[in-house]
């Protein structure tokens, strides 16, 4: 990317912080997402402001050439190498005094780094490390899914997004974990979507997230909370600009990212595809939560058409995400 591209990006970002930091700046005439052009590509890009007052980078990339789709793919491919269960350095660290001194002399040669690892794991209370070992054993189980890695990549930085992730130049032994959290720490969460796909109704459009997950840093720091719903939105409010309809994901074992969409969304808004009848037999036996889950879906999801998607995953319309992520924009803008 070019000097120019670069200060051309950066000022269509200061444009759209100045425009929400605004105290004129109504709802209706701000829009708060930015496009930036790389390549001829289009980036979309956004920004919030926590209520922990961290400021989340919003990006939205295609993946348009080999390059780009190798960079993700390590990415991926080395966030499951240090995450997977019973071998990751991640989850081991937390699984015994022993494993967690060999890791920290191991795989570190940066100092700073191998004690601010050392600190977050320390940190963790006995009684959740397994809890905390468990989760990030996960995260390279969901890291796109391991079927592709998608027509476009949706992520959160902790970096103000001026064009295409900066991917490092030379490959990262898998030796080296200090390496890794280096390359690849302005990443906080990322979720890859598989578009262009037509509705039966041959008009509409939809499109597919799978993995999302967080980076295994953020997880151990426990920053940028709450971010994974706004990921979604964000992801959504562009796809609706980009012309789709719907957005469908199966969170399947993710309860919590299961939990937080069904209560996020109304039935004239989303449809909870096989997750209903699994309320249906929660509620016969008298589980509270399911019962709540049923009493928003009275008409058995019909309301935005499912059927035109897929009947198993979960459907929410791009207009209801857009209505979500514009909403926490102004609210946190004010």
């Amino acid at each position: 990317m070019s000097i120019f591209s670069k200060i051309k990006a950066l000022a269509v970002v200061i444009v759209l912080m100045a425009e929400s930091l605004s105290p004129s700046s109504s709802s209706s005439s701000s829009s708060p997402i930015a496009e930036i052009s790389v390549d001829g590509q289009k980036i979309y890009t956004s920004f919030l402001k926590l209520r922990s007052g961290e400021i989340a980078y919003f990006g939205f990339e295609p993946i348009y050439n080999t390059e780009r789709s190798k960079g993700w793919r390590d990415y991926c491919n080395s966030t499951t190498h240090h995450t997977r269960p019973t071998r990751g350095c991640f989850p081991l660290a937390c699984h015994s005094a022993e494993l967690f001194q060999q890791i920290t002399k191991t795989f570190f040669t940066d100092v700073s780094l191998a004690d601010e690892f050392s600190t977050l794991v320390k940190n963790i209370p006995d009684s959740k490390k397994q809890a905390m070992e468990n989760a990030l054993g996960q995260c390279g189980n969901v890291s796109f899914m391991h079927t592709g890695i998608g027509d476009y990549i949706v992520y959160i930085s902790k970096k103000t997004i001026l064009g295409l992730y900066p991917f490092p130049k030379d490959e990262i032994p898998d030796q080296r974990l200090d390496q890794y959290i280096k390359a690849y720490d302005h990443i906080v969460m990322s979720v890859s979507a598989f578009g262009d796909r037509l509705c039966i109704n041959k008009t509409d459009k939809y499109y597919e997230h799978r993995g999302i997950s967080r980076n295994p840093m953020s997880m151990l720091r426990k920053d940028y909370q709450g971010v994974g719903l706004l990921l979604h939105a964000f992801a959504g409010a562009v796809s609706q600009k980009r012309g789709y309809t719907y957005m469908t994901v199966n969170p399947d074992l993710n309860i919590y990212m299961t939990d937080l969409l069904l209560n996020a969304f109304d039935e004239s808004e989303m449809s909870p595809g096989h997750f209903l009848p699994r309320a249906e037999k929660a509620a016969l036996k008298g589980d509270e939560h399911a019962k709540r889950i049923l009493a928003k879906f009275p008409n058995k999801d019909k309301n935005v058409h499912a059927d035109q998607c897929s009947h198993t995953f979960i459907v929410i319309t791009t207009e209801a995400l857009k209505r979500k992520f514009v909403g926490a924009y102004q609210q946190r803008s004010q």
